[in-house]
C-alpha cells in the first residue's frame, strides 16, 4: 500500500471479529495502520464526524441495523469515503445492495487474509480517488457551462440532437424539449431565412463524419415566438471500435450580432451616400479602420489602401501632437467635439482644404473592438480655395460655405 500511514474505522459489533480484523492488519507489511473500533451504526457515525478516516471497514449486520444502512448515511457527508463490506455469509442480494450505495468492496469474513484486506483497503482508496477526480471533472465542467454564454449540446450517430445544456442565452425549455430528438436540418427547413447552399454543406461535412466551427443557422423558438440564430461548433465522437457514435460541440445566440450586422450594413450605406468625407480610426494608433465611399472618391485612394494606413496619410499638415491632444479632450470629456480646419492630400500629392469635427464613437459589439473610436466629419473646401495658414477671409469664407453636417 502506498500511504505509509492509515486511519481506519471498523464498525463491528461482534468482539472476536474486531480482535480477528486487528490481528490481520498488524501483519500488513510496509503500512502503519491505526484501526479504531466502533460497535454500532450510532457510535460508528459519531466516530465518522469527529475524526478524518482514510478507510471504512463494516460489518453487514450490526446490532442497531444493517452496514447498508450505515454506509447511505455516511455518503450523506463523506461521500467519497472508501468503505468494505464485511460479512459473515456470501450473499450476493447483500453484495448488489452494498455496492448500489457505494461500497468499494465486499468480502466475506471466512475468508480474509492479510493480503486481501490489503488489497481491499487499496482497491477502495483507489476508487474514492477516481470518483473524486470524476466529480470535480463534472462540477468544473457544469461550472464552465453555466458560467458561459455559449451552450453545449450532443447528437446521435443519426445526428438527432440527445442533449442540449441550459444557458441564459441559449434555447428557452420549450425549444430544447422539441429540439431534443430532432436534427438541425429537420429545425432549419421549415424556415425561410435559411440559406440553402450553406445547409448542404453541411450536411456533406456531417456525412463524412468530420470535424467543422461556425456554421450558422436559424431555429424558432416557439416560446419567444422569434426566429434566433446560432453559431455552431462540433466534433465526431468515436467509440474504441471506430463506430461513429454522433457530434459534441458548442454554439452561441448571435441573433444579436446579426441585427447589429444588418444596422451596420444599412449605417455603411447611409454614410456613403454623404457628402461629407468620414474616417473612423484609433485615437491611439491613429490608424483608420473605416471610410466612406465619399473618402474614397475626394482622396483618390482606393479603400484598402485607406484603411489600416495612418490618418496623417491624407491630414499631413495636422501633426501627431496635436491630433493626440485633441483626442485627449475628447477621451477625457473636456470636448464634445473638435472643430479644425486642415488640408487634406490626395494620392496624386494634390492638395484641397476641408473643414473637419472630430467625435468620439463608442466601439462595435465585438469583444474585440470594445475601445473608443475617434470620427472625423470632413467637408470639402471651395475649389481653389487657400490652405491651412492662407488668409483669414478665405478661411471665413469656406467655413461660412462648408461647415461639416451630421
Amino acid at each position: 500500500m502506498s500511504d505509509a500511514s492509515l486511519r481506519v474505522l471498523l464498525v463491528e459489533d461482534d468482539e472476536d471479529d474486531f480482535v480477528i480484523v486487528r490481528d490481520l492488519i498488524e501483519r500488513i507489511p510496509a503500512c502503519e495502520i491505526s484501526l479504531d473500533w466502533a460497535i454500532s451504526v450510532a457510535d460508528g457515525l459519531a466516530a465518522a464526524r469527529q475524526t478524518q478516516y482514510d478507510a471504512f471497514l463494516v460489518d453487514h449486520l450490526l446490532g442497531d441495523g444493517t452496514g447498508v444502512s450505515l454506509v447511505e448515511q455516511l455518503r450523506a457527508f463523506q461521500p467519497f469515503a472508501p468503505i468494505v463490506m464485511l460479512t459473515g455469509v456470501d450473499n450476493r442480494d447483500v453484495d448488489v445492495a452494498a455496492m448500489a450505495v457505494g461500497v468499494a468492496e465486499f468480502v466475506v469474513k471466512s475468508q480474509l487474509t492479510e493480503s486481501l484486506l490489503e488489497r481491499c483497503i487499496r482497491y477502495a482508496r483507489d476508487r474514492n480517488r477516481v470518483e473524486q477526480a470524476l466529480w470535480d471533472s463534472e462540477a468544473k465542467f457544469r461550472d464552465f457551462a453555466e458560467s458561459t454564454s455559449d451552450w453545449l449540446w450532443e447528437t446521435d450517430a443519426s445526428h438527432c440532437f440527445t442533449y442540449i445544456s441550459d444557458s441564459v442565452t441559449g434555447p428557452s425549455v420549450a425549444a430544447r424539449e422539441s429540439i431534443l430528438g430532432k436534427s438541425r436540418m429537420q429545425i432549419v427547413a421549415p424556415l425561410i431565412d435559411a440559406d440553402e447552399a450553406a445547409l448542404t454543406q453541411h450536411e456533406a461535412v456531417l456525412a463524412k463524419h468530420e470535424a467543422f466551427r461556425n456554421f450558422e443557422y436559424p431555429t424558432y423558438d416557439a416560446q419567444r415566438d422569434e426566429v434566433r440564430w446560432a453559431r455552431v461548433s462540433g466534433k465526431p465522437v468515436f467509440a474504441a471500435s471506430g463506430e461513429f457514435l454522433g457530434y459534441r460541440g458548442t454554439a452561441t445566440d448571435i441573433s444579436n450580432q446579426r441585427q447589429t450586422d444588418r444596422l451596420l450594413h444599412r449605417l455603411g450605406r447611409i454614410l456613403d451616400q454623404s457628402t461629407s468625407e468620414i474616417y473612423i480610426f484609433d485615437p491611439e494608433s491613429l490608424l483608420i479602420e473605416d471610410v466612406n465611399q465619399r473618402s474614397v472618391a475626394n482622396t483618390r485612394y482606393r479603400r484598402e489602401e485607406l484603411i489600416g494606413a495612418p490618418i496623417d496619410l491624407v491630414q499631413r499638415h495636422c501633426d501627431r501632437a496635436s491630433l493626440a491632444e485633441n483626442y485627449r479632450r475628447l477621451i477625457t470629456a473636456e470636448e464634445e467635439s473638435v472643430a479644425l480646419e486642415t488640408v487634406h492630400t490626395r494620392r496624386d500629392e494634390s492638395e484641397y482644404p476641408v473643414e473637419l469635427r472630430l467625435q468620439l464613437t463608442e466601439g462595435g459589439g465585438r469583444r474585440e473592438n470594445c475601445r473608443d473610436r475617434a470620427r472625423c466629419l470632413c467637408k470639402e473646401g471651395r475649389r481653389g480655395a487657400a490652405v491651412a495658414g492662407a488668409e483669414d477671409g478665405s478661411r471665413r469664407a469656406a467655413r461660412r460655405r462648408y461647415r461639416a453636417r451630421f
